[in-house]
């Protein structure tokens, strides 16, 4: 019996949380929860948006360096932003996902041996850093501050490898208009450095995927009803210094 107590209490509580939120469950077939949803201010909904970059640099003098920031503000380029921006007023990102794919994985010989338009040799070529950062977002300029970042990754420029950064600070958990976008709050600074063959070589070693987890809240549609009426305040009426003191303070009664 009490057994059966515990169970039906497990169910109601599953059926009170699925009321409302974000609907029944994908495999769900009956729906119980209410028809007309809560405010519009609290309906939410979180997305992924994705942009591709590759990773390309030209050398100056032999010498290559890729040191692109991956910021939160990026997201505004993704392809779907315009259609989320014309359906919400505010949004977030509360993730980010860089992933690199290498042009040639194991393209890089370990010959000392220069290739024309290539990599010089192995020696030469620094591995891909990967690094997090909260609340700041200056590019880094040397090797030494890639490895000084604790939370970095690192791998050879001819392996894939993928870094993440989630929403922990107050700062990173503001909500932004959706018109104006989002500000740097979070983001993923990279590090590379190569000699090449060439004294300007330009080259692509890979491609990066950048994945957002973007939270969007408050529908913005122009055809929404007022709750209710708005109360329009009129100005006083002016006082008569020349009538009795008695007979200004009197208010007229409309019932």
């Amino acid at each position: 019996m009490e057994m059966h107590s515990k169970a039906s209490a497990a169910a109601g509580k599953r059926n009170k949380k699925s009321k409302g939120g974000n609907g029944p469950a994908p495999q769900a077939i009956r729906y119980n929860g209410p028809v007309q949803l809560p405010n519009k201010n609290e309906q939410m909904v979180m997305v992924n948006l994705a942009i591709p970059t590759s990773m390309s640099t030209t050398s100056s003098a032999s010498l290559a360096n890729y040191s692109n920031v991956f910021s939160s503000a990026d997201v505004t380029s993704a392809t779907d932003w315009n259609d989320f921006k014309s359906l919400y007023s505010e949004a977030r990102v509360v993730g980010m996902r860089v992933k690199f794919i290498p042009k040639f994985r194991h393209a890089v010989a370990a010959s000392s041996v220069p290739a024309t338009g290539g990599v010089n040799q192995s020696t030469a070529v620094t591995p891909l850093f990967l690094c997090i950062s909260h609340s700041e977002s200056t590019a880094l300029t040397s090797l030494d501050q890639a490895v000084n970042h604790m939370s970095r990754k690192e791998a050879s420029i001819n392996e894939q490898q993928v870094c993440e950064i989630k929403m922990k600070e107050s700062d990173e958990a503001q909500w932004f208009s959706t018109q104006s976008g989002t500000v740097n709050v979070m983001s993923i600074k990279t590090w590379f450095a190569a000699n090449t063959a060439g004294a300007t070589d330009a080259l692509t070693w890979g491609y990066f995927i950048v994945t957002f987890a973007v939270q969007f809240r408050t529908r913005s549609l122009t055809a929404t009803a007022l709750k209710s009426g708005t109360v329009v305040n009129l100005p006083p009426k002016p006082v008569d210094f020349g009538k009795d003191e008695k007979s200004s303070s009197k208010s007229k009664s409309w019932f």
